[in-house]
């Protein structure tokens, strides 16, 4: 997939400002447990931390399983694109992930936003690589550790992606290879 995502999209684009511990889009780990952090109004792109960091998204890898973590946004992809932040894959799961730091008010306004971004995202690769081997999930993640109750509008609008992109839309903090 990696070879596939840089022969149609290139590498970082933004090498010349670029603060990341490795020069790439693109980040392996075979880690079991990974955490991401996304800076809220930073033009850097995600990056994996420390437990005892400030996280939004934990990546659970049991198996030990080569995964990369994609930083699309501020990297990959140029500024005109509006795109998710990342994407994370294995040989067999692909995930989509659109991190949002807000408030539970700002919340609806943000999950919209999140699925523009994600829709866009999904359509820009799908256009240029066929992921049909994969298992794909778009994932809207909003730093919480509580579990929330799901409300009929958040089912209709995962209804909604599922249909329109063939891609399964969640909500959460936790991503398992």
């Amino acid at each position: 997939m990696r070879a596939a995502i840089e022969q149609h999209f290139g590498n970082c684009k933004f090498q010349h400002k670029c603060l990341c511990t490795i020069k790439s889009s693109f980040e392996f780990t075979e880690e079991h447990q990974l955490y991401i952090y996304d800076e809220k109004d930073s033009e850097q792109p995600v990056r994996i931390v420390a437990s005892n960091e400030d996280l939004q998204l934990t990546v659970n890898n049991q198996n030990g399983k080569l995964i990369c973590l994609t930083k699309t946004d501020n990297c990959l992809l140029t500024d005109d694109t509006r795109k998710c932040d990342c994407i994370l894959f294995d040989d067999e799961k692909l995930f989509f992930v659109e991190i949002k730091s807000v408030s539970k008010s700002g919340r609806n306004k943000s999950r919209k936003s999140a699925i523009e971004q994600l829709a866009i995202t999904v359509n820009l690769l799908k256009a240029r690589i066929d992921i049909s081997a994969f298992t794909v999930t778009a994932i809207i993640c909003f730093k919480s550790f509580e579990p929330r109750i799901i409300n009929a509008s958040a089912n209709t609008a995962r209804a909604e992606f599922l249909e329109n992109y063939k891609v399964r839309l969640e909500e959460m903090n936790f991503i398992e290879f």
